[in-house]
């Protein structure tokens, strides 16, 4: 199941997670089509009702609300609040983290999609607050040549010497 709301060979967009089995109470689909129709206001709406039982029946430490966190990421990414967008799938990638091993696709994936969304941040006052997280996460999973990790870095010195342009 692709994540909601991804959009067909955006290049722009990040990778799609893994599917996971659907819980009983799974707005992703109606989320999903609430994106695709660009009203953000839905999607959000679903996905706080989506967060309040996931809340109530699974507790905050639960990988279904890592799932709900996840699909409030990729909200706040299409309708391009990217700060929020981050910061979630920050959560997200802790999250799995906290269920997975820090070689599982689904876990890497949230870390990627975490350094894509924060790599377009440009509010630099948010992006210097968040990119230490962000190193702590690209710290924690595989990254075969440390490219990744180093890029963080990068950025994070270009933005504090404010030398930092997102545009390339």
């Amino acid at each position: 199941m692709p994540r909601p709301g991804a959009a067909p060979g955006r290049a722009d967009a990040p990778p799609a997670r893994a599917s996971a089995p659907p819980p009983a109470h799974d707005p992703r689909a109606a989320i999903g089509q609430a994106l695709r129709a660009r009203r953000f206001s839905e999607a959000a709406a679903l996905a706080a009702g989506w967060e309040q039982y996931a809340l109530r029946t699974y507790g905050p430490d639960s990988m279904e609300l890592v799932y709900v966190i996840e699909a409030q990421a990729q909200i706040a990414y299409e309708s391009g609040e990217l700060v929020r967008a981050a910061e979630r799938w920050i959560t997200a990638a802790q999250g799995r983290l906290t269920w997975q091993s820090a070689d599982h696709p689904d876990a890497v994936n949230a870390v990627n999609n975490a350094h894509h969304v924060w790599q377009r941040v440009d509010d630099v006052a948010a992006a210097l607050r968040i990119g230490p997280q962000l190193v702590a996460l690209r710290l924690a999973v595989p990254d075969a040549t440390g490219g990744a990790l180093r890029a963080v870095r990068r950025r994070l010195e270009q933005l504090s010497r404010g030398k930092y342009s997102n545009a390339g």
